[in-house]
């Protein structure tokens, strides 16, 4: 067949819940940077979810996809 990439979108929640509560204790703002996975709405909003206070790309068309995280 073809590559599939799949998702788990509890786990990437799960993981940014964990890596947000380390970042509390030592007073780090966690910020996630969706370069990665080109901002793709659903995995933004399960790190956001998850505890990430802000998103970040340096390409405009991949944060305008964003807009509706608020």
């Amino acid at each position: 067949m073809y590559p599939v990439l799949q998702i788990d979108l509890n786990k990437i929640k799960e993981n940014a819940e964990i890596l947000a509560k380390n970042c509390e204790k030592h007073n780090i703002i966690p910020i996630c940077v969706t370069k990665s996975f080109c901002a793709f709405p659903e995995v933004a909003r399960a790190m956001v979810e998850g505890g990430m206070k802000m998103v970040a790309d340096s390409r405009i068309p991949n944060l305008a996809k964003l807009e509706s995280l608020d």
